[in-house]
């Protein structure tokens, strides 16, 4: 499936008339028209992006090049929260900074994020390509899901996390990963940071 009719099945999906999405975009109800008929060969990036956003996938998915994973179904709220890649479920990712998309949130999105999680070791509570809603205000306990950076080269990991009298535990869900041990030294040298509290999962479709 090209760019044309992924356009055109995700806007239909989102039940918008070529219009609402053309308004929303700030674009020409033609322009849209053209966009599915494949008529434009080369839309701009800028435009790409703020379409995936209206039509909740992927700038990846909604060019063709990635398949039904870079969809992500969220309830519809009053409030937008950004996606960013990715939170290494197995071994350390390299956070970035880069918002692949925007999701739906009901809630006050002041400080909550969401990130896309990179392996199983979450699993089955949480499986691989879910999207994870972390929230930076609450207080952590042992036992929480929590997003997780070590070092300073901001290797970021989503784990349960479990705390002891001289250090903590980074632990997986999946018993085939070991937990990761780190004393209160360790804490504050590495050092390990608490993005935040994981209080949603939204799974893949």
């Amino acid at each position: 499936m090209g760019m044309a009719e992924r356009i055109k099945e995700r806007r239909k999906i989102m039940g918008y008339t070529q219009e609402e999405l053309a308004d929303k975009l700030g674009l020409q109800k033609s322009a849209i028209a053209k966009y599915e008929n494949g008529r434009v060969e080369n839309i701009k990036r800028s435009v790409i992006e703020r379409m995936a956003n209206v039509l909740e996938c992927s700038p990846t998915y909604l060019m063709g090049w990635g398949d039904s994973s870079h969809i992500i179904q969220a309830p519809l709220g009053n409030n937008r929260i950004p996606v960013y890649s990715a939170a290494g479920a197995g071994k350390p990712h390299l956070a970035t900074d880069d918002i692949l998309y925007f999701i739906d949130y009901s809630g006050d999105p002041n400080g909550v994020i969401a990130v896309v999680i990179d392996g199983d070791s979450m699993t089955p509570t949480i499986p691989n390509g879910s999207v994870v809603v972390a929230d930076r205000n609450l207080s952590v306990e042992s036992g929480d899901v929590v997003i997780a950076v070590i070092n300073s080269d901001n290797e970021a990991l989503c784990k349960r996390l479990k705390k002891y009298d001289d250090g903590i535990a980074l632990v997986s869900d999946n018993p085939d990963y070991p937990p990761w041990y780190f004393s209160a030294d360790e804490v504050q040298t590495l050092p390990i940071r608490i993005v935040g509290k994981c209080t949603e999962v939204r799974k893949k479709l």
